[in-house]
């Protein structure tokens, strides 16, 4: 999955890591992008799904 976030993805991710990763999600990672064309980057997140049985 990957989101459109804003700058409090990291706070956001701390705050529901339990529930992300009972829902099956692992590796998150948070980048931005755009940061030389905009004025405000824009902060992305993506999370992997497990596999079933991994």
């Amino acid at each position: 999955m990957v989101a459109m976030k804003g700058e409090s993805v990291a706070e956001e991710l701390e705050r529901d890591g339990r529930e992300i990763a009972k829902a099956g999600g692992v590796d998150a990672e948070i980048f931005t992008v755009g940061g030389s064309v905009l004025s405000q980057p824009t902060t992305l997140i993506r999370i992997q799904r497990k596999k079933k049985g991994a």
